[in-house]
């Protein structure tokens, strides 16, 4: 069961993008991945909107979704991290308010993703600055007219 709260929409999804960003250095894990399994999801979350059998004709297809990641990662396409967490909270949809719930948790990991992404970016261009400041080298050149060096 997924019950729909704060946790659920900001805690959680924050600090599972934290922790796929910190080990997208040594495994993959990235924004655009999960984003592929996220279109499915949607996909199955439109044909429950037309009428049709949760229980009988989508909850099997959600659980598929769990078979497509685990196939990803024996591809070595995608961590073994990220199926470990998000199978967990596939294995909680049981209702369709479930599955609902489930589709804005995945919204804000992949939010949660690109924001930490960026952010683990900027702050490793700024580590690579200050390395390069500490070892002497300095941007010394100035630009006018044209591009000429002064």
């Amino acid at each position: 069961m997924l019950k729909l709260t704060e946790d659920l929409l900001k805690k959680e999804p924050e600090g599972l993008a934290v922790e796929f960003v910190k080990h997208s250095e040594k495994e993959k894990i990235t924004s655009t991945q999960i984003r592929k399994f996220y279109d499915d999801l949607v996909l199955l979350q439109s044909k429950v909107r037309t009428g049709v059998n949760f229980e009988e004709k989508i909850l099997p297809l959600i659980r598929m979704t769990e078979a497509k990641i685990a196939y990803s990662v024996g591809r070595r396409v995608l961590a073994k991290l990220f199926y470990d967490r998000i199978s967990q909270y596939i294995q909680r949809i049981q209702t369709r308010e479930d599955f609902d719930n489930f589709i804005l948790f995945y919204q804000a990991v992949i939010a949660y993703m690109k924001f930490e992404e960026i952010k683990f970016e900027l702050e490793k261009k700024d580590l690579k600055q200050i390395n390069m400041e500490k070892q002497g080298f300095q941007n010394n050149y100035s630009y006018s007219r044209g591009g000429a060096r002064r």
